[in-house]
């Protein structure tokens, strides 16, 4: 699935699953129920005024229950560890390095027999490939975020496509668009590319193509009016709004269409808690 965020939430420990807004939540007695900031806003200090330009997407998976409490002394281990919060410029580009958004974030490598696959397909005749991450650039990520305002953990991995910047994108519009020009900042497509483009391992290159169903297994719920978390129809992952609502976190683009499973991963991955 694939997003790319430039505003930032809060999260919200005290409130758990009750800090997670919507829309039509109720206002409080501010008439307010949530407000949208860009990342360079005074709220944050100076922390990504100067940061590299969120222009890419991610594509993640969740990995976790709420709290994973079965993990959590590992987890909790592994970001304490000075490799922690490391993170290299596509997952700067991907917006990773916000630390509202992304609690604790830690770099992964693929083994060497291990690979990342696209279904250059179609929706209901798959077909994975595996993805020729040198020839594209590729980062891959274990990161804690803040889930319906409840902590969880999910994998994620960003790839460029270099030779034809078909995975950049910044909407041309908005205070964010705004503190880029003002940088001297020029994004590469004023355009979403909505199936980017991967170099595979086989020398060619293939757009990626989404599925209609989510997590392999679960039903299209759009089809019988259900709302929920429907596959490659953007929008927040919630009851909101119904039918249409799911497969994206708020903060994504609405033109931007999440394409659920149309990219894999074998997990085999190490990372140097070391940070060396």
């Amino acid at each position: 699935m694939n997003i790319v965020v430039q505003v930032s939430l809060d999260y919200l420990p005290q409130e758990s699953w009750a800090g997670y807004k919507l829309p039509n939540h109720q206002v409080d007695e501010l008439g307010l129920t949530y407000i949208d900031l860009p990342t360079h806003h005074a709220k944050y200090g100076a922390n990504y005024a100067q940061a590299l330009m969120v222009d890419l997407p991610h594509w993640y998976c969740t990995l976790s229950s709420f709290r994973y409490p079965y993990a959590k002394k590992a987890i909790e281990f592994a970001f304490a560890q000075q490799g922690a919060n490391k993170i290299v410029p596509l997952g700067m580009r991907a917006g990773l390095n916000v630390r509202q958004n992304f609690l604790n974030v830690l770099r992964l490598t693929l083994f060497p027999d291990a690979r990342s696959w696209v279904n250059v397909g179609t929706a209901s005749e798959v077909d994975w490939q595996a993805v020729d991450g040198e020839a594209m650039g590729a980062e891959y990520y274990l990161y804690e975020r803040s889930f319906f305002n409840e902590r969880y953990v999910f994998i994620a991995a960003i790839f460029d496509d270099v030779a034809h910047q078909t995975m950049p994108y910044v909407r041309p519009d908005g205070a964010y668009y705004e503190h880029l020009k003002q940088r001297g900042l020029t994004p590469k497509n004023a355009t979403v590319t909505l199936n980017p483009w991967f170099n595979l391992e086989n020398g060619e290159r293939a757009k990626a193509t989404g599925t209609h169903v989510y997590g392999v297994h679960h039903p299209d719920r759009a089809s019988y009016d259900g709302g929920g978390a429907c596959p490659m129809r953007g929008g927040d992952y919630a009851d909101y709004p119904k039918t249409s609502g799911g497969a994206g976190w708020p903060t994504n683009y609405e033109e931007v269409t999440p394409l659920c499973d149309a990219v894999l991963l074998d997990i085999k991955l190490t990372a140097n808690l070391d940070g060396g």
